[in-house]
């Protein structure tokens, strides 16, 4: 499954992502159409993949699952077609993953568009506008207007800075000022912001400073990042983090035993259909916001074994690629925190994530 040899597909891509984060910015509420850019980015997918009838026969069982379960459990027709764009979209996003290659000209301007992504965050949290009170609780709502998905993207996006900037650029001072003030951000976001998941990317940042800064100023951090949450500092980290009796950790934790039970009652195997789990808790609690804050057993619940074939699929592709360092663990469990957020494959974030893995597997470009 090769894409098209065309000089401008990597042109496609990244000025496809940032109409992306432009409509992101823009639109009042971008949750709201996303079975709309699903719908999008399969489009843009299938014209992009050379072979794609071929493709669409190989993963042809997966779709099949998924919507025979979902239309014999009494799934919408809408729902259906939007699970399937989703497993159509997760699964061509490897293939390109495996066929694209990004030139100096796509490297740099991804490069300046984490940058000022980067700057007009910074600049956000200057103004008390962009806070909001949630509960007698002062939040950061981000750049994008929307306070998980903006620290989610700003998250993605301060990685796939420093990855292109570190395969771009050769100065080692310039390098170890760019991490410095990369790491600053990071933690400053994550205090205003208050979006615990992103503790989840902390450990690729301190790999960072392993690789680039040397072993004293990583013994020194690391001594720095035990204090912080040593128990001296622990109660101001509850309740800036939010964790001590925090409702919200509860919930998601008695949502996820439900839907355990419900992935147990289907014998690990049978998909319950799509949109399944969100419905059960809507209609469990009577509450119309409710979601399921888990992505990886939201998807295992209305997908069953499907799920497990998607998976294995993505893991067996990565594994030939050899792509299982230590920086690749450490990116992907930050990535995978967005599932807490019910954003695991969104486009706004597997984009860049998947940005960053060619970036990895490409000859390092030094300027």
């Amino acid at each position: 499954m090769l894409i098209n040899k065309s000089k401008f597909q990597g042109d496609i891509l990244v000025y496809a992502y940032m109409i992306l984060l432009i409509m992101t910015r823009i639109l009042p509420n971008i949750s709201s159409i996303n079975a709309i850019v699903y719908a999008l980015f399969c489009c843009l997918y299938f014209f992009l993949l050379k072979h794609s009838f071929s493709f669409c026969l190989k993963i042809l069982p997966i779709l099949l699952i998924i919507s025979i379960f979902s239309y014999a459990n009494g799934s919408g027709m809408l729902y259906i077609l939007i699970d399937v764009s989703i497993a159509y979209f997760i699964l061509a996003s490897i293939l390109v993953y495996d066929s694209t290659t990004l030139v100096c000209q796509n490297l740099k301007l991804l490069n300046k568009l984490s940058f000022i992504v980067f700057i007009l965050s910074l600049f956000a949290m200057l103004f008390p506008a962009n806070y909001i009170d949630i509960g007698g609780d002062i939040r950061f709502i981000g750049f994008f207007k929307y306070g998980n998905l903006s620290a989610s993207i700003v998250s993605i996006l301060c990685v796939l800075y420093w990855e292109t900037f570190n395969l771009l650029y050769k100065n080692a001072k310039r390098k170890t000022v760019v991490l410095f003030f990369l790491i600053c951000f990071f933690v400053s976001y994550i205090f205003v912001c208050k979006t615990r998941s992103l503790l989840f990317f902390l450990p690729y940042w301190i790999y960072q400073i392993y690789l680039f800064c040397g072993k004293r100023i990583f013994f020194a951090m690391s001594v720095f990042c035990v204090a912080l949450v040593s128990f001296s500092m622990f109660d101001e980290l509850k309740v800036v983090l939010r964790i001590n009796e925090d409702a919200s950790f509860l919930t998601r934790e008695s949502l996820s035993i439900f839907l355990l039970d419900g992935i147990r009652e289907n014998y690990f195997i049978f998909p319950h259909g799509a949109r399944k789990s969100t419905d059960f808790f809507q209609t469990f609690f009577n509450d119309e916001s409710l979601t399921p804050h888990n992505d990886f057993l939201r998807y295992y619940y209305d997908w069953g074994f499907a799920f497990l074939l998607l998976i294995l699929f993505m893991f067996n592709d990565l594994k030939k690629r050899k792509c299982f360092d230590f920086g690749f663990i450490f990116i992907s469990l930050g990535y995978c925190s967005f599932a807490l957020h019910n954003m695991l494959f969104l486009p706004y974030l597997l984009l860049p994530y998947l940005f960053i893995l060619i970036i990895k597997k490409q000859p390092i470009i030094r300027l």
